[in-house]
Parts: structure tokens; C-alpha cells; sequence
């Protein structure tokens, strides 16, 4: 039973943090080309690294 509440835990917590995730994504309407000030970079640069922890994400873990 703990075995089941531990995975059912990291699912929760894959689930969760993806979906944080892909908020910062959809929230990031900025293109590498539209940035103007140092602030545009910072946001788009949060949009590319979560784009990337969603792919790492993807390709390690073994949420099922």
C-alpha cells in the first residue's frame, strides 16, 4: 500500500509541476525577435527553460 501511495504521490507531482509548467509556456506570448528590454529576455528566457524541463521531464521520468 505505501509503494502505491508513493507512486500515486509522484504522478501527482509530475502532473502538477507539468502543468505549472506549460502555464509559463502558454502565459509567454514574447519571441527571441519581439524582445526590446533586457525584462522580454528574462520572460522569454523562463518560456524556454520551461520548454525544456517539460522535455527532460518527458524523456527521464517514468510517471505512468
Amino acid at each position: 500500500m505505501a509503494r502505491y501511495k508513493t507512486r500515486l504521490y509522484y504522478k501527482t507531482l509530475y502532473l502538477k509541476t507539468k502543468e505549472w509548467l506549460q502555464g509559463e509556456i502558454d502565459n509567454t506570448e514574447l519571441t527571441e525577435e519581439l524582445c526590446e528590454s533586457n525584462d522580454d529576455f528574462l520572460v522569454y528566457g523562463r518560456k524556454e527553460c520551461a520548454e525544456s524541463l517539460i522535455n527532460k521531464m518527458e524523456q527521464d521520468w517514468e510517471v505512468k
